[in-house]
């Protein structure tokens, strides 16, 4: 049984806030991150499969012992769907809403 609600997932410019979309729809999803991350500007959401890799894949530089949540294909064994919630840093002249 997976144990995923939430989480973040960083790399590049951006924060990706993921959830899982067998819990939240996509609604719930933007209006925790409104809530939570008053911050961060959203760019963009989208349905994307996470699975729990026992040895983090190497792309990630996560290099604790426990495995890790990521990104997968569809379909791979493991893997159940989310939503990808693309934010970056809230600048003055960014709109509230997306």
């Amino acid at each position: 049984m997976k144990k995923f609600d939430y989480m973040e997932f960083e790399g590049g410019y951006q924060k990706e806030i993921v959830f899982d979309a067998d819990r939240y729809s996509q609604e719930e999803a933007l209006a925790i991150v409104d809530s939570y991350y008053a911050d961060m500007a959203v760019l963009d959401i989208k349905k994307r499969f996470v699975k729990f890799f026992v040895n983090a894949p190497y792309c990630c530089g996560y290099i604790e012992k426990g495995g890790c949540y990521s990104y997968c294909n569809e379909g791979d064994r493991g893997s159940f769907p989310v939503w990808s919630i693309g934010t970056t840093m809230r600048t003055s002249d960014q709109k509230e809403d997306v």
